[in-house]
């Protein structure tokens, strides 16, 4: 889910919340959140592997430019009983 609207010039512009989901199976996960503002990325975007359903990295965006990146240890790769 994403939030656009139209400008005067016909562009679709991106603003407010993103939440971007995966697919795992018959399952859907969340894989990502962050916000736009009037297009850039702006604040913090978090993206989860949907494998587990963990958290596994946040970058940090300031009017689209990378502030800072944290990266989350992933957990061994065991079946899942989901």
């Amino acid at each position: 889910m994403q939030y656009v609207y139209t400008d005067a010039a016909g562009d679709e512009v991106k603003h407010g919340p993103l939440l971007e989901h995966g697919v795992r199976g018959n399952g859907v996960f969340l894989a990502r959140t962050g916000f736009y503002f009037e297009d850039p990325l702006n604040g913090l975007f978090t993206e989860y592997q949907t494998y587990w359903g963990t958290k596994s990295k946040d970058t940090w965006h300031d009017h689209g430019k990378v502030e800072s990146s944290m990266f989350y240890p992933v957990p061994n790769l065991e079946p899942c009983n989901h």
